[in-house]
C-alpha cells in the first residue's frame, strides 16, 4: 500500500481509497510518465512536466486538439465522433408538399446545407406547372385587358420564385461535394446547362462533407 496526496485537499491518503476521507473527493491514481518518471493523472493525454505522449492520440475533427484514441468524444469541444458515423441508411424521401414547404418557408433564401434531389426536382416540377399554366392563361387574354394584368401576376411570381430556387439549387451542388459558385455554368449557353443537369440528377454524396450531413444517407 501506498500514501498519494488527494488532489482536493492534499490529504495523504492510501493509494486502495476510492474517496479521501477528509474532503471525500474521489481518489485519483497517478501513472508514472515513462520518459520523465514523475506521476502524472492517468486521464493526461501528454506528460504536463516533459510532454511526452502518455496514450494513443487521434485529433478531433472539430477543434484539431489531441485526444485519447479512445475517447468517444472531444473533452475540449465536446465533439462526438459518432456524428461522423454514417449507417448510410436511406432515409425516406419527403413527399411533394414537404419539400415545398421546405424551399418556400424553411429554407426560403438559405444557401447553406444540402438538398436531395427529390427536393430539388418536386420544387422545380412545381415552378414548371406554375410557369406554364400562367404563360397559358396570358396567351388566352392576348388583346385584351386582362393580359397586362397576367403580365403582371407572371413577373411578380418569376420574383417570388428567383430567391428559393436560386438557394435550393446552391444546396443541391451542396449536396454532391461541390461549390455553390458552380451555378455560374448557367452563364454559359448548352455546354453550362449540361453540366448543371448532370449535377442535379447526380444522388447524394454518402456520409457528411463540408456543407453538411447528408439528407438522403444517414
Amino acid at each position: 500500500m501506498a500514501l498519494i496526496k488527494c488532489t482536493e485537499c492534499g490529504q495523504m491518503v492510501s493509494d486502495k481509497a476510492s474517496t479521501c476521507p477528509k474532503c471525500g473527493a474521489p481518489i485519483v491514481v497517478p501513472v508514472t510518465c515513462k520518459e520523465c518518471g514523475q506521476p502524472v493523472s492517468p486521464n493526461a493525454v501528454t506528460c504536463p512536466n516533459c510532454g511526452a505522449p502518455l496514450k494513443a492520440t487521434k485529433q478531433c475533427r472539430e477543434c484539431g486538439k489531441q485526444i485519447p484514441e479512445d475517447a468517444e468524444s472531444c473533452p475540449y469541444c465536446g465533439y462526438s465522433e459518432r456524428m461522423s458515423v454514417t449507417s448510410n441508411e436511406e432515409q425516406p424521401r419527403p413527399t411533394f408538399g414537404e419539400a415545398l414547404s421546405v424551399c418556400f418557408t424553411k429554407k426560403y433564401a438559405t444557401f447553406t446545407g444540402r438538398a436531395r434531389r427529390s427536393e430539388f426536382w418536386y420544387f422545380y416540377l412545381f415552378n414548371m406547372i406554375i410557369g406554364f399554366s400562367l404563360n397559358i392563361l396570358m396567351s388566352a387574354f392576348i388583346g385584351s385587358s386582362m393580359y397586362t394584368i397576367m403580365m403582371v401576376i407572371v413577373c411578380l411570381y418569376s420574383l417570388a420564385v428567383f430567391v428559393p430556387n436560386l438557394a435550393v439549387m446552391v444546396r443541391r451542388l451542396h449536396d454532391i461535394g461541390k461549390s455553390g459558385w458552380n451555378i455560374l455554368w448557367a452563364i454559359l449557353p448548352i455546354i453550362g446547362a449540361i453540366l448543371l443537369l448532370i449535377w442535379f440528377i447526380k444522388d447524394s454524396a454518402k456520409g457528411e462533407n463540408k456543407y453538411g450531413a447528408s439528407p438522403k444517407y444517414n
